[in-house]
């Protein structure tokens, strides 16, 4: 049961609410509910946008562009700020920050621009094992990596930031038993559309997968632990672009790493290495820098850079 509040208390309330206080705070320390606030403040004059722009200082304001452009969470913003999405919206708007959320761009930076070990090595992979959606007709857009292991998906959200969104989806194969796969989403125009238009890696690259980018060993690796295999003596890779193949086998040829391409099965291609020597330097360069891989991959491979094979 409320109270009714004294003309003193009112001004308490006021006050505290001017310095910061939330209504949640106001409600269980002076007993009261939303409605009578709303009636104090409308019969002295307070305008929230005024109260807004009072609470806020310059620091603050900072603090809270610096958090909206990192893409921390709003739990995560009610906290620092000490209020609720409301006050949030109106500051992203005040700020000219831009909006986020449901069907529209989340803010951050693209890191497979960096072109470093880490990016070349995750572009590899999306180009294994991942989806882009880009659509014209102004359907979904959005970059998605695959994989069944959630340790691939976690290592994939730490490196490119808080943009990337984890989702899990059961699914079951044909003996009936169920498998999990992990899906590490980015949902961006543009993204997409950098990856589309600039890499001229399209929706269904499926088939025709020849990214306009120069190949090196990260990006090897990469495509290697997300549609590759191993086992003792053979490497191979799979694609149903016959063209990626054929330039990854190119890329090995200048090392002086000689592979077998061939039709695998259906309309899938693979490309073999199975000699011993090739497959040793191949292992050397593939695994010069060890900035991530598939531990079990990498553990069938490894016998081959000791001079006893």
């Amino acid at each position: 049961m409320t109270m009714k509040l004294l003309e003193e208390q009112k001004q308490e309330l006021i006050n505290d609410y001017l310095t910061g206080s939330t209504w949640d705070e106001l409600c269980l320390k002076y007993n009261t509910n939303t409605n009578t606030i709303h009636k104090i403040f409308n019969k002295n004059g307070i305008r929230r946008v005024r109260m807004q722009e009072k609470v806020w200082s310059a620091d603050k304001q900072e603090l809270f562009k610096k958090m909206y452009l990192a893409n921390c969470t709003y739990e995560e913003m009610y906290k620092a700020m000490n209020c609720k999405g409301g006050t949030l919206t109106y500051w992203a708007h005040k700020l000219n920050l831009p909006m986020r959320g449901s069907g529209r761009n989340l803010v951050f930076e693209n890191k497979f621009l960096e072109n470093t070990p880490e990016s070349n090595y995750w572009l590899g992979y999306i180009f294994a094992d991942g989806h882009i959606s880009c659509y014209e007709d102004g359907r979904h857009f959005g970059v998605v990596l695959h994989s069944e292991k959630e340790y691939v998906a976690q290592k994939y959200k730490e490196w490119f930031g808080s943009a990337v969104r984890l989702y899990k989806r059961k699914y079951t194969i044909s003996n009936g038993e169920t498998h999990c796969m992990y899906n590490a989403s980015i949902n961006s125009k543009v993204l997409s559309k950098w990856f589309a238009n600039t890499l001229k890696v399209s929706t269904n690259k499926h088939h025709n997968l020849n990214p306009n980018i120069e190949l090196n060993w990260d990006i090897i690796r990469g495509y290697f632990d997300g549609d590759g295999s191993a086992s003792k003596g053979e490497w191979q890779l799979k694609s149903c672009s016959k063209r990626w193949l054929e330039r990854i086998q190119e890329f090995l040829l200048s090392f002086d790493i000689k592979s077998t391409l061939k039709l695998s099965y259906l309309d899938c291609w693979g490309l073999y290495v199975r000699d011993k020597e090739n497959l040793k330097k191949l292992v050397l360069l593939m695994y010069e820098n060890k900035y991530y891989c598939h531990e079990y991959k990498y553990k069938l491979l490894e016998p081959y850079i000791s001079n006893d094979i």
